[in-house]
């Protein structure tokens, strides 16, 4: 959660007022190396030069004078030039975008030549390599330190930034400020579908998981008019099966049946884990049971599933067994891990905790997530079991707290 989505918002107000010489590596090693040194501009300039011209050439506002160069070479104890500028930088920052973009990870030769160097550049690329491998865990101190260089980013460096930023949101499913990350994504000097079809996917995530169908539709059939150009098949059939998930809330067995067979050489799995899905939506909770019992080792979404339709069927037992099973399985999505621990709750804890763990998840945003049918399936249990235990007040409170998240999830905008 150390993403603020109104810092990154300042700083790309600042960027319009500023005036960048050139994507040069040099400023930012200097600015970092000092930040390292935990030095000020005062003392970093000290008998050396200005501060205004300290403070320009970090920000690479000034064309840089090697005379002061070697003198700040000398202060911080760091050599510039391994930060000269490369004329493939840019060339490298569409090839970063373009393995986004296919989920595929960041080659490790290009990311090689700048593990050894600390600028905006090597930041910027080290901080895209480990969101190409989704360790997230890792990206927090490269962030920091790009954060504050926003302002002096050139323009395809803010597009890798900000896709950084929105797929870290993603995942931590904070679909809202994810949602609201791409609108600010600048357009390219040039047109380009690559970076079209980047917003196209992040923006499609978002709608889904927000449950809009007006602007899943619309973005939808963009998306994949892109990809059949691009070529980009295995992306045009994750994005298909994606988009079938959506759906299964929306059709009945029927429709969704006669529209998978017209899908070539689908995967058996997923095939039927929309099915399953469509049968729990239709609330034909033991048909979704029995068909995700056989699939609950091979992927969390079908253990959960799983979970839900037992829950649904109050099947006490058969929840005990499963949730004793994997009590210690660690689940890679938010809302995946939110359900189970509510279940371990509600059917493990006596009244006082129940309640008292109700009372805190509802009242503390920060720990729910922005997906639909998680906070509708939380919401509307948690209103029956106050209900249950006779507190009315609270039972509509808590009805009348998921109308108003409903409303700012599913609003188009």
């Amino acid at each position: 959660m150390y993403i603020q989505l109104h810092q990154i918002k300042k700083q790309l107000n600042y960027r319009k007022t500023q005036r960048s010489f050139e994507t040069l590596p040099l400023g930012s090693a200097l600015k970092f190396r000092r930040k390292e040194l935990n030095m000020t501009l005062e003392e970093t300039a000290e008998k050396l030069t200005s501060i205004s011209y300290l403070s320009k050439l970090e920000n690479n506002l000034i064309k840089p004078n090697m005379k002061y160069i070697k003198l700040f070479e000398e202060r911080l104890k760091i050599k510039f030039d391994q930060h000269n500028y490369d004329h493939n930088y840019h060339h490298q920052i569409n090839q970063v975008l373009l393995s986004l973009h296919h989920d595929e990870k960041i080659e490790e030769e290009l990311i090689n030549q700048y593990k050894e160097k600390q600028n905006h550049q090597a930041f910027l690329f080290i901080m895209a390599f480990y969101v190409s491998l989704k360790q997230f865990d890792k990206i927090k101190p490269y962030y920091e330190n790009l954060k504050s260089y926003i302002p002096n980013f050139q323009n395809d460096e803010t597009i890798l930034f900000l896709t950084c930023v929105t797929t870290i949101l993603i995942s931590e499913e904070r679909f809202l400020d994810a949602y609201e990350v791409t609108k600010l994504i600048p357009k390219p000097e040039e047109e380009s579908i690559l970076i079209e079809s980047i917003k196209l996917k992040s923006r499609l995530k978002c709608v889904i998981n927000l449950m809009r169908p007006s602007e899943v539709e619309k973005i939808y059939q963009r998306y994949m008019i892109n990809l059949h150009v691009m070529h980009a098949f295995d992306q045009l059939y994750k994005t298909q099966i994606e988009y079938f998930i959506f759906k299964t809330s929306q059709y009945s067995i029927k429709d969704i049946e006669e529209r998978l067979n017209k899908i070539p050489n689908m995967d058996s799995l997923d095939r039927s884990y929309i099915l399953a899905l469509c049968y729990y939506h239709s609330g034909e909770y033991r048909k979704s049971q029995l068909i995700s019992e056989s699939y609950i080792d091979s992927h969390e979404k079908w253990l959960i599933l799983y979970i839900m339709s037992l829950d649904h069927l109050n099947l006490y037992d058969d929840i005990k067994n499963i949730v004793e099973q994997k009590e210690a399985f660690e689940f890679s999505k938010r809302s995946d891990d939110l359900i189970f621990k509510y279940i371990q709750v509600k059917y493990f804890s006596d009244t006082k905790c129940l309640l008292s763990y109700l009372r805190e998840l509802l009242t503390n945003r920060y720990l729910l997530t922005d997906n639909y049918h998680t906070l509708s399936y939380i919401y509307k249990d948690a209103a029956t079991l106050f209900g249950q235990h006779f507190y009315y007040k609270e039972a509509h409170q808590t009805l009348h707290q998921w109308f108003i998240e409903q409303q700012s999830l599913t609003k188009s905008t």
